[in-house]
Order: structure tokens, then C-alpha cells, then sequence
């Protein structure tokens, strides 16, 4: 059984992302899953033995929406490219999340509201805070709090209320990865 979503066609929502960002991806699958939302994660859901273009195309055409997560590497990816590319095509609903401020997101891409999580780490962190270490327990809320937010606003319905609380502290080690890597 998949650790994310169960199967293809349950899928509510398809992370498009760069293999190359799985690192802070990938918790994040975990967390919708945790918050009630049924996701679908190549590496968690892709079955052995089949196409796995196929299966990432039922996934995308089954989905209520796709979360594409923009960092330089999506910016890069030709896949990630084709499954945004495939929602918009089929008239899937696409939430861009911004891990990063660079690259600038396509212009097809650019004209839907999306989720800007390096804004919402900047804002939080301000007043001279440092992203190298794990912040207060207050300092996590306000972030998951915000983070929960932006989500609700850019796709209604993905983030239980009752569950935003737990995004905080998984939120903030996404970030941290991607400031890591230099976004």
C-alpha cells in the first residue's frame, strides 16, 4: 500500500516537483496525508511494472488540482514542465508553490494565484531571525499559522482547519532545505 495517497484513482492532489527537491517535497506529501488530503507522490505511489508516464497521467487527469513546487530545479525539469503543461491542457486547477524567489515562474504559470512560502519565512523571520536554527515554539506556530494560510487562500478545501496546526515545524524544515540549497 502507498505511504501517500492510495492509488491513482483517489488522487486529490498531484505534487509536480523536481526529483532534485525531493528532500522537502516529500514531507510535505506526508503532511497533506497527515491533514487528511489524499496526495499523490511518484516515488510513493508509481507502481512497479507499468508505465510510469501512464501512471503520472491518470494521476494528473484523476487530480482536483496540481500543486507544482517552483524551485531552479523545476525551472530546469522538462517533466515537471510536461505535467503542469498537461493540467492546463485538461483544465485541472494548478497552484504554483514558490519555494524560492528565483526563477520567475512561466508566464502560463504566472497568471494563477499561488503560495509563496519564501515570503511567508521572510515576514516571519524579519526581525533579524536566523533560518540556521530551529526557532521558538511561537515562532513555528506564526509560520504554519501564515503558511496555512496562503494554502487556504490559493487552494480551498487542501488544509483541514483543524490540522494547520501541525504544518509548523514541517513547513519550516522544507524551508530551511530549500534556503540550504540556495533555493
Amino acid at each position: 500500500m502507498s505511504e501517500v495517497s492510495d492509488g491513482g484513482s483517489h488522487v486529490e492532489v498531484f505534487l509536480s516537483y523536481s526529483s532534485r527537491d525531493q528532500d522537502y517535497v516529500h514531507p510535505l506529501g506526508r503532511l497533506l496525508k497527515a491533514s487528511g488530503s489524499r496526495p499523490f507522490v511518484d516515488v510513493f505511489d508509481l507502481e512497479f511494472e507499468q508505465d510510469w508516464a501512464k501512471q503520472i497521467d491518470r494521476a494528473i487527469h484523476s487530480c482536483k488540482r496540481v500543486l507544482v513546487f517552483w524551485t531552479r530545479h523545476a525551472a530546469e525539469s522538462q517533466q515537471v514542465e510536461r505535467e503542469w503543461r498537461l493540467a492546463l491542457s485538461i483544465g485541472k486547477p494548478v497552484v504554483p508553490v514558490l519555494m524560492a524567489r528565483e526563477p520567475q515562474l512561466p508566464s502560463e504559470l504566472g497568471r494563477f494565484h499561488g503560495v509563496r512560502l519564501f515570503q511567508i519565512f521572510d515576514q516571519v523571520f524579519s526581525g533579524g531571525g536566523s533560518f540556521g536554527v530551529i526557532p521558538s515554539a511561537r515562532t513555528m506556530r506564526e509560520f504554519g499559522r501564515l503558511a496555512s494560510q496562503e494554502f487556504a487562500c490559493a487552494a480551498p478545501g487542501l488544509i483541514p482547519t483543524s490540522k494547520a496546526d501541525s504544518w509548523d515545524e514541517n513547513l519550516w524544515r522544507a524551508m530551511v532545505a530549500v534556503r540550504s540549497l540556495g533555493g
